[in-house]
């Protein structure tokens, strides 16, 4: 752990609270529990890398458009398994109905149910797992003259009913929820400047809070829920107190005491205090309540989560059903033949160039492709090197490298992150 004060290069202003943040640190997700071969593995890791090589080869991009943004964190989540809409590209746009930039969904077939539905849809955005606006890297997320990307995310918020919104520039991750303007900011760039073995542990408060676990699915409660239902309790109702000595006292033995004239009178007036005091004492018993215990299991597997949502969500329409049908599971549908090399890799948990031919047969052995054709290795190695030609006419860094004869690495395993270069 990183001590007794939340870590350097994460911030809290009154979303979740420094106390409740230290009381979740044992449970927040990620950490494998035996590394292989001095490689942490397991889908936290997976993503952590992924991550690095996305930075790598974007974050020049990121610093000149806010296009180069926006495809970093699309190719994140894409490595995360969720779909990414945009909904401010799909119509011209309204000043009287603003859209967000990106919107996060649990698979294609919800995004799509989304993009299919007209953008004065009040429920439009009902299975969106979170709202994304994005900046130009380093540019400030607290706003500039004349415009405030805060207010922008958290008036996306309420009118699309929403719970979570991201505000990133690639570097710095903030996260927002409906109704607050206070916000989680974890700090990318200084996670991936940690030493190797370092690097892990500090990636768990990224990993934890913007992975497609942590947000709600439907009605069902998820991590960052129940870490605001925590920091934002009521008090523990005290129990009532006990009655004041003033009531037992009140005398109704007086009554009989008192003039025959006034008794009637005086005793109607006992009476009724009296029941002024009962009544109180009872409203005041009522009122206690129990405090709630927080269940704290909190699922790290991206593809049961996918599951899940599939399994609570609407029935999709005829054409979008059959869209979502293939046995591959959801978070890899779309997944091109170069994406899957990549990926593939990635978990092979070194840094070692492969032939393209044990590159496909990883591929498809981690469920990365699902191919009916005869020649899927040939197909590998066409799209990797497809995939490297159009990286330079572009002028944009290669992922890919080639060692040898139909052998390749990615071009990221010179990042730090990796602890050691390619040779």
């Amino acid at each position: 752990m990183f001590g007794p004060r939340l870590p350097y290069f994460v911030k809290d202003t009154g979303l979740f609270g420094e106390g409740v943040l230290h009381w979740a640190a044992e449970a927040l997700p990620g950490l494998p529990d035996a590394p292989a071969g001095g490689q942490v593995v397991g889908p936290m890791a997976a993503a952590m890398n992924a991550i690095a090589v996305s930075w790598t080869l974007m974050r020049r991009s990121m610093r000149e458009t806010e296009e180069g943004g926006r495809n970093f964190v699309r190719d994140i989540y894409r490595k995360l398994g969720v779909a990414v809409w945009e909904p401010h590209r799909s119509a011209r746009p309204d000043p009287a109905a603003p859209q967000p930039m990106m919107a996060l969904f649990a698979n294609t077939a919800a995004s799509a149910r989304a993009a299919g539905t007209s953008r004065s849809d009040p429920a439009r955005y009902r299975e969106a797992l979170a709202l994304i606006e994005v900046e130009v890297l380093d540019r400030p997320l607290d706003g500039r003259p004349g415009y405030s990307p805060i207010q922008r995310l958290s008036g996306l918020l309420d009118t699309t009913g929403v719970r979570w919104g991201i505000l990133t520039d690639g570097a710095r991750w903030r996260l927002y929820r409906q109704g607050s303007y206070t916000f989680y900011e974890v700090n990318l760039e200084a996670i991936l400047q940690q030493p190797p073995g370092d690097a892990p542990e500090a990636f768990r408060w990224l990993y934890a809070f913007i992975r497609p676990g942590a947000f709600p699915q439907g009605d069902t409660p998820a991590f960052l829920d129940r870490l605001w239902a925590e920091a934002h309790a009521p008090a523990p109702t005290s129990a009532p107190a006990p009655p004041a000595p003033v009531v037992p006292q009140a005398p109704p033995a007086a009554v009989p005491s008192a003039p025959p004239a006034e008794s009637g009178a005086e005793a109607t007036t006992l009476a009724a205090a009296g029941a002024i005091a009962d009544g109180t004492a009872e409203a005041t018993t009522a009122g206690a309540t129990d405090e709630e215990e927080l269940e704290w299991q909190d699922p790290s597997d991206m593809a049961e989560a996918a599951e899940a949502v599939e399994a609570t969500a609407p029935a999709p329409a005829p054409v979008v059903e059959a869209a979502a049908a293939p046995a591959a599971p959801a978070a890899d549908e779309g997944m091109s033949f170069a994406d899957a090399a990549e990926e593939a890799l990635l978990r092979q948990g070194e840094p070692r160039a492969l032939h393209y031919r044990v590159i496909t047969e990883k591929a498809i052995e981690l469920g990365l492709l699902t191919t009916h054709g005869k020649t899927p290795a040939s197909t590998m190695s066409a799209q990797i090197l497809r995939d490297m030609e159009r990286c330079e006419k572009q002028g944009i860094p290669l992922r890919f490298f080639r060692q040898g004869p139909g052998i390749f690495g990615l071009t990221a395993w010179q990042s730090p992150i990796f602890g050691q270069k390619a040779e």
